[in-house]
């Protein structure tokens, strides 16, 4: 007997071919939307694949979380996927602490019987210190 499953994957109301835009302070936390749509089928978790990349500005890729086997793997301290999401169709990452050096072209990657990318770009904004200039006159010796 073959058996044949599918999975609808969605991009939370957008197209799955828009590259969306975010912007981020240094140091804040940032969330990367990733949704699909498993209620109308049964997905096997050891055989889901959720891949995390990143295209930083000097076109170097790189891994930032991944999910194969039903085992997680972050390689960027501070980066999750949250199993209990997972389970219900959310991919999403959980980026904390973001630096200048998080800046780049996110990439989603849902591998089930079907395939599906889903693409953020975020720029990460410095915070300036303030500075207070005083002056004073009319000083008396």
């Amino acid at each position: 007997m073959i058996r044949v499953m599918a999975v609808v994957l969605h991009c939370g109301g957008s197209s799955a071919d828009t590259t969306k835009k975010l912007s981020a302070l240094v140091g804040t936390d940032v969330t990367f939307s990733c949704l699909f749509d498993k209620a109308t089928q049964h997905v096997e978790w050891s055989a889901l694949t959720v891949e995390w990349n990143v295209v930083d500005k000097y076109a170097q890729k790189s891994v930032v979380y991944t999910v194969e086997d039903g085992r997680a793997h972050g390689n960027r301290g501070g980066s999750v996927v949250d199993k209990m999401r997972l389970l219900q169709g959310d991919a999403s990452l959980r980026l904390r602490n973001v630096t200048v050096g998080d800046e780049g072209l996110y990439t989603c990657r849902i591998i089930t019987p079907v395939v599906y990318t889903q693409t953020t770009s975020m720029e990460v904004l410095g915070v300036f210190p303030t500075l207070i200039c005083v002056t004073y006159s009319g000083f008396r010796n």
